[in-house]
């Protein structure tokens, strides 16, 4: 089967693999520690760059480990001293920290990147847990806010409203605000997959087989909302009480949502084989991972090659993994308290209602001091830590209490 005319680059195309190699990629887990390694990353306002974007990595890529090849690009070093943005509680932009930690695995594949001034008033993140390599998590740190934003200016649905025309830095940027967020984020996701697959092909073998998640959240003083890629999570924390943002693409388990993936992938024409796409990948919606996309034909001849029953049988008529978000937009109710989103780092050992619990008790013990938030990531990832996770671990923490909240 040819090969998409997008991913054929100076150095050929993407080279060829076997079932082995996917397999020992993402199936692989290093128990190894690197105790030098395991520091906490935050992120701060010090550390972005001038137009206010902050990207954050852990260490093995901030510091020229090999967590990432040679992008073309450096990755701005995340501070190592323990800040946030400097907001004060009940402002906007609101105060937030980031908590970003390689643990036990041999590299550290997680990102963040953070626009506390973004587009139509609000304030935007994003979380972004890697695999099969650090490049994909890497690239879309820098490259899916402008997605997004292009998308915002593509939208033939933008009306200008009172919220977007006090909020926006400029008339201009209130004028160019849809009503709703769902559609443009669904188009910078796609976009933003488009782009990073066609930059992975420039790199070697793996990275350009690496893939990611992302869950992105909007903030602003009327409402939230949550897009979100694989099996991170966004929690809302309102009246101490814990409510998931985003849904988890998994294809194992019983519950409802994992057997909506599996039929679409069995519709598609793949297969789900103990728990995991083909397989091999167990997130069924990811940026990246081109062999499950243009290369999936290629992925059937090598598995078929490898005895795979299923993968006989398989037509992969369309791609089996897809960026398309799932889209969640909420109304703000002036209780909520804090807003928390991280990779399954965390979410693996701590339920939702225990890290809304965790949080909260540190924000409620700093009071108004501005590191609160970045205080409150901290504690989830060394909770995490504690409970012996047995993945990267990256955290943002957003303060949402009003002044009157913390008295």
């Amino acid at each position: 089967m040819s090969m998409s005319s997008s991913l054929i680059t100076s150095k050929g195309s993407l080279p060829s693999y076997g079932y082995g190699m996917a397999t020992k990629v993402r199936s692989n887990h290093h128990l190894q520690r690197h105790n030098q390694q395991r520091r906490c990353i935050t992120c701060d306002a010090s550390s972005s760059s001038s137009s206010g974007i902050l990207y954050g990595q852990g260490p093995s890529s901030a510091q020229g480990g090999k967590g990432v090849p040679d992008l073309g690009y450096a990755l701005e070093e995340a501070s190592t001293s323990f800040t946030t943005n400097g907001a004060k509680v009940g402002s906007f932009p609101p105060p937030y920290g980031v908590c970003l930690r390689q643990g036990v695995r041999e590299d550290m594949e997680d990102a963040c990147s953070v626009v506390p001034k973004a587009r139509c008033g609000y304030f935007f993140a994003s979380v972004f847990d890697g695999h099969g390599g650090a490049a994909a998590g890497a690239i879309l740190s820098r490259s899916l806010y402008a997605a997004f934003s292009q998308a915002i200016d593509a939208d033939p649905r933008r009306v200008v409203s009172p919220v977007s025309r006090e909020l926006a830095e400029s008339e201009s940027a209130a004028v160019s605000c849809p009503v709703h967020l769902t559609p443009p984020l669904t188009l910078a996701y796609q976009q933003a997959d488009t782009e990073l697959i066609s930059q992975l092909a420039q790199l070697p073998d793996p990275e350009c087989y690496s893939g990611s998640t992302a869950t992105s959240v909007l903030v602003r003083n009327d409402r939230i909302v949550c897009a979100n890629v694989g099996d991170s999570r966004a929690v809302v924390c309102r009246g101490g009480k814990a409510f998931d943002l985003s849904k988890e693409h998994r294809v194992y388990g019983n519950g409802q949502l994992a057997k909506e993936e599996t039929t679409r992938i069995a519709q598609a024409g793949g297969w789900v084989a103990q728990g995991r796409v083909c397989g091999i990948l167990a997130v069924s919606r990811a940026f990246g991972d081109w062999e499950f996309k243009e290369g999936r034909f290629q992925l059937k001849i090598d598995l078929m090659a490898d005895g795979d029953r299923q993968a006989r049988e398989a037509s992969m008529d369309l791609p089996v993994v897809v960026p398309t978000p799932d889209v969640v937009e909420v109304e703000r109710m002036g209780t909520e308290d804090l807003l928390i989103v991280a990779s399954d780092g965390l979410w693996d050992v701590v339920s939702s209602q225990d890290a809304c619990r965790e949080a909260l008790n540190i924000l409620t013990k700093a009071g108004t001091t501005e590191s609160a938030a970045g205080e409150a990531a901290q504690a989830l990832v060394n909770l995490a830590l504690k409970k012996r996770t047995q993945d990267n671990v990256a955290c943002l923490v957003v303060d949402l209490r009003q002044n009157d909240k913390t008295k």
